[in-house]
């Protein structure tokens, strides 16, 4: 093969200048930063004898798993020398089908790229191929800059991805009826809060035992999740940790929140003090009396179907509400009445059907 040149490709090492770096007289001027990957496409010089084209294959492993895949990239040239004579044509295919081509001319640079990103399914044993070749009005193969990325965006369910709300103490098990978060990757494609139109009437979207996550993507492996009857927790959210104590979101009547006054910047609190009534609200409680199905909003005052007791610093706390909170789904709320305690944080404790709660909760009582 004497005298041919054969397709190459090139990693550009640590470079200080916008010079191809295997080039020492500087004649190829280029746009190349470390890192880049360059190609010298199929040369048809030396007798018009074409030599192939420089490509590049993945074949996607098992490890992969079948789903729907970003395969993305741009091209530019990388030797601006020699100014409209040198167009060289790109394409990737799958399979052999090709899915996005083009033309990579030398007015094109890194900052004028020719980019494409394509969604696309793939299975095990499938072929990307990325082939880089001289176009017919070229007097000859040239360098070209080239960048290749396949990613996954499938949605998967990370292990111990899916809990019970985390402000309510975030749970490996759930009860029937309440709120789930569910952590890993490519879940979706933006982010926003329930609506109005989430609702069928008062009915919510539910999930079963099994858990998979569905969006354009694809869909996720099944994740399974624990559903208990009962898996109470108190609302207490990771912002109310304060100086190495965890309060719970005790609700006075005009809104302000039961913390330490100024705690929070922009949040209106004050101590509780004996007498004063407080909501606090809570999930996973478990069936109330009348009840609700689970999923739909709760359209009338109720109380739990199972003994409920509530007791701050060692004291009981009168319990004026206990069930489920009324044009909310899954929402437990409490109202009670602080008893008579030294000021002070005080051990917000309580017990379920005789079993007690496992979160570790204060509230701050004052004079």
């Amino acid at each position: 093969m004497a005298g041919k040149l054969l397709p190459a490709w090139l990693q550009a090492n640590a470079c200080t200048a916008k010079y191809f770096p295997a080039d020492p007289n500087n004649a190829l001027v280029a746009n190349v930063l470390s890192g880049d990957v360059i190609v010298h496409t199929n040369h048809n010089g030396n007798g018009n004898i074409s030599l192939g084209a420089a490509n590049v294959v993945l074949t996607l492993p098992a490890s992969g798993g079948p789903g729907v895949y970003t395969i993305r990239g741009a091209f530019w040239a990388a030797r601006l020398a020699q100014a409209g004579s040198r167009p060289q044509d790109w394409q990737v295919t799958v399979n052999g089908t090709p899915i996005a081509s083009g033309v990579a001319t030398s007015t094109t640079s890194r900052s004028h790229s020719l980019a494409f990103s394509v969604n696309q399914t793939l299975s095990v044993g499938d072929r990307v191929q990325l082939n880089v070749t001289k176009d017919t009005a070229a007097v000859a193969g040239d360098f070209v800059g080239v960048q290749l990325v396949i990613t996954s965006t499938t949605p998967a369910v990370r292990q111990n991805g899916l809990i019970s709300a985390g402000a309510f103490g975030g749970f490996t098990s759930i009860a029937l009826g309440s709120w789930i978060e569910i952590y890993g990757s490519n879940l979706a494609t933006n982010t926003r809060s329930w609506s109005g139109t989430d609702f069928k009437g008062n009915a919510a979207p539910l999930g079963p035992q099994q858990v998979t996550v569905t969006n354009p993507g694809g869909t996720s492996p099944a994740y399974n999740i624990t559903v208990n009857a009962l898996q109470p927790g108190i609302l207490a959210p990771s912002s109310f940790f304060i100086n190495g104590t965890q309060y719970a979101a005790g609700v006075f009547s005009d809104g302000a929140f039961v913390l330490p006054a100024g705690a929070l910047t922009s949040v209106n609190s004050r101590p509780a003090k004996p007498g004063d009534v407080l909501t606090l609200y809570g999930f996973g409680f478990g069936p109330a009396v009348p009840g609700s199905p689970a999923g739909q909003l709760v359209q009338q005052l109720n109380n739990l179907a199972s003994a409920f007791q509530i007791s701050i610093g060692g004291m009981p706390a009168t319990v004026l509400y206990a069930g489920l909170a009324p044009n909310y789904t899954g929402l437990y709320q409490f109202n009670i009445i602080v008893p008579t305690l030294p000021a002070g944080n005080a051990p917000l404790t309580f017990s379920l059907a005789g079993a007690a709660g496992i979160q570790k909760l204060n509230l701050i009582i004052g004079n």
